[in-house]
C-alpha cells in the first residue's frame, strides 16, 4: 500500500523521516492510510527505531489499514469513530480526535496531518513538536487551511500540495525566501528547489 501522495511528496517525507533526530523516532499521523503502511516499513528497512501513532475516524478504513500493520508492534492505530454525525460536516467537532495526542505526554519528531479537521490539528501540533521537529500538511493547497500556517515561524510549500512547518525561528532572509518560493509553488504549480 502506497501513500496517496505524488512521488516527489513521498520522497520529501521519506527524507524527513530518515533525517529526523529522535531515537526512537516518534511520529504522529492524523488520517491513517498508505502512509501508515509504507513509511514504517521504509524505516524498518533502514534499521531506524520508531514509534508511529496514527489517528483515524472511519471504521472501514481503520480496519483495512490495521490488517496491513498488524505485525508491526511499533505502529499504533487509534479509532475515533464519528457516530450519528457526518464527519465531513463543519459542524462535526471531533474534539477528541484533535486533542488526543496531547494526552500521550510526548513530543513528536515528525507529524503528518492528512485527515479531518486539519486546521485545528495544525494548531494543536505547535505544542506537540519536539525541538527540531517537522510537521507536514498534505493537500495544503486548500485555502481553508492557510490561516493555521502563519503560526509557524518556518513555513514553506514544498510542492503545490505539500507544506512543511517547524517551530524554529529562521533569520529574516530565510523566511522571505520561503514565502517567495511558496507563492511560486502554490500559485504557479511550479517546483523550485530550496
Amino acid at each position: 500500500m502506497l501513500p496517496m501522495m505524488g512521488d516527489r511528496e513521498i520522497r520529501i517525507v521519506e527524507k524527513a523521516l530518515l533525517d529526523a533526530n529522535g531515537t526512537p523516532l516518534r511520529v504522529l499521523e492524523w488520517g491513517c492510510g498508505g502512509s501508515t503502511v509504507y513509511f514504517p516499513r521504509m524505516l524498518a528497512r533502514h534499521g531506524i527505531e520508531y514509534s508511529w501513532v496514527s489517528l483515524e475516524y472511519k471504521r472501514e478504513w481503520y480496519l483495512a489499514v490495521s490488517e496491513q500493520v498488524k505485525e508491526d508492534p511499533n505502529v499504533r492505530l487509534v479509532l475515533f469513530e464519528v457516530v450519528g454525525e457526518d464527519p465531513w460536516s463543519r459542524a462535526c467537532r471531533m474534539d477528541e480526535y484533535v486533542s488526543f495526542p496531547a494526552t500521550l505526554g510526548t513530543e513528536f519528531d515528525v507529524i503528518l496531518v492528512d485527515g479531518r479537521k486539519r486546521r485545528r490539528c495544525l494548531l494543536e501540533v505547535k505544542s506537540l513538536l519536539a525541538p527540531g521537529g517537522v510537521v507536514f500538511l498534505h493537500d495544503a493547497q486548500r485555502r481553508r487551511y492557510h490561516c493555521a500556517l502563519v503560526d509557524y515561524p518556518d513555513s514553506c510549500f514544498l510542492t503545490r500540495k505539500l507544506w512543511r512547518g517547524t517551530n524554529e525561528v529562521l533569520p529574516r532572509g530565510s523566511r522571505m525566501r520561503n514565502k517567495i518560493l511558496s507563492v511560486f509553488r502554490l500559485r504557479l504549480g511550479k517546483y523550485i528547489p530550496l
